[in-house]
């Protein structure tokens, strides 16, 4: 992969209007505004208690350089809108591109993207991570997931046998937990996951504390419905 190169998975491809999705659920609130023509998310109530530290701004497009603005741009055009999440990791242009490299990588693997965003909000859950449990519940409902499903998700379950094995495994890794993994894994190798698959599912726990951290660490501003709108409260997910 290029350095200018940009890949995301197969949940974000082609154009999604993460707007309209919001409004599904939050009709009232205003959730564009616009930066030189670039959507801008609306930040939606934040507590004093959702991140460890206070909130840092999205970088402006004015404010960046080419490179980085060609990024974002493209980002932009992919989801109808720039999530704060990449906006406020853009003041680094080597994390933007770090982290855009890394994920679109491993979403060239063995699992579905449903899948996938179903570890990242199990993990996010259970670390109590808001921005991503309301970014990763969004798009799993993008991608079919319905409300009991994405719950379930949250608390690292699944009614589906593969899926559960999937979060089980994960869930396992993000807690480091060396009693119970081998375990899972061997539940999910009878389940029918492959090593391949397997190795994906460690690389997306670990993936999902990256974004747990930066999340929680950067304060991102929230600009995705909250779990309460998705008939959950974190507290109770984990």
């Amino acid at each position: 992969m290029s350095a200018g190169s940009f890949a995301v998975h197969d949940a974000f491809k082609g154009t999604i209007n993460i707007n309209a999705l919001r409004s599904t659920f939050v009709p009232a609130i205003q959730l564009r505004a616009q930066d030189g023509g670039r959507v801008i998310h609306a930040p939606f109530q934040r507590n004093s208690g959702d991140s460890m530290s206070k909130q840092f701004s999205p970088l402006a497009l004015s404010e960046a350089s080419p490179k980085v603005r060609q990024m974002l741009n493209e980002i932009d055009r992919r989801f109808s809108s720039l999530p704060n999440f990449f906006s406020t990791i853009a003041h680094s242009e080597a994390a933007l591109f770090a982290t855009s490299a890394f994920h679109g990588a491993l979403s060239d693997g063995n699992l579905t993207a449903l899948e996938r965003e179903a570890i990242i909000l199990a993990i996010s859950a259970q670390n109590k991570c808001q921005y991503c449990v309301s970014a990763h519940a969004t798009f799993a409902r993008q991608l079919g997931a319905e409300r009991d499903e994405i719950i379930q998700y949250s608390r690292g379950r699944s009614t589906d046998a593969r899926t559960d094995s999937i979060l089980r495994i994960a869930s396992a890794v993000a807690r480091i937990d060396r009693e119970t993994l081998p375990t899972e894994m061997d539940t999910g190798r009878a389940a029918g996951l492959t090593e391949a698959e397997i190795v994906e599912i460690v690389c997306w726990a670990s993936f999902s504390q990256y974004l747990n951290h930066v999340a929680e660490g950067l304060g991102i501003i929230i600009d995705y419905p909250r779990p309460e709108e998705f008939g959950f409260e974190i507290d109770d997910a984990a």
